[in-house]
This record gives C-alpha cells, structure tokens and sequence, in this order.
C-alpha cells in the first residue's frame, strides 16, 4: 500500500501493520478478542456490531506473515491469503459524516 499523498511513503495501514508485527504476541492477542463468533460476527466489537474481520482483526491478520520481520514497512498480504476479506463494509445503521 502507498500513502495518499505519496506514493513512496508508507500508508497508515503498513504501519499499523509493522507497529503489530512488531509487539510481542500483538497479532495473536488482537485475534483471541477479535474472533469471529458463531454468527460470523466479531467477538469483541459490541458497540458497534461487525462482521468478522473487523479492521482491528484484519490488520492482525495482515500482521501475521511479518512477525519478527525486520522491514522498515512491512509488505501488504494478498487478499486471499490467511482469511483476510479487506475491511468490512461500513454499517448503513451508524454512517460517520
């Protein structure tokens, strides 16, 4: 992924990545809340109800491959690869304008 503005910076997105790859256990602790419920919903998105992935699990899963990596960004997962969907769909209950 790119930044916005830059296409050879970073996204927020391989940051957050890095920053989670990065943690000790972050990826898998972020999964053992983030887990998809019999519903296929998240397990720890009560707020606001979600279809599993949500982006907090997502971004664990697309941390995964990069654990221990010492890259400066790590390199996006393809979208088929360990579950990840992309990020879910923004619920048409509780639009943010």
């Amino acid at each position: 992924m790119t930044g916005i503005n830059d296409p050879d910076e970073p996204s927020v997105v391989d940051i957050a990545v890095q920053f989670m790859a990065q943690q000790p256990g972050g990826a898998e602790r972020v999964l053992a809340l983030h887990r998809p419920l019999a519903d296929g919903l998240c397990a720890a998105c009560l707020t606001t109800v979600t279809r599993w992935p949500c982006s907090i699990a997502s971004l664990a899963l697309l941390a995964r491959p990069h654990i221990g990596s010492t890259n400066a960004i790590a390199t996006p997962v393809p979208a088929d690869r360990e579950g990840y969907r992309g990020p879910p769909a923004r619920s048409r209950r509780n639009p943010r304008r």
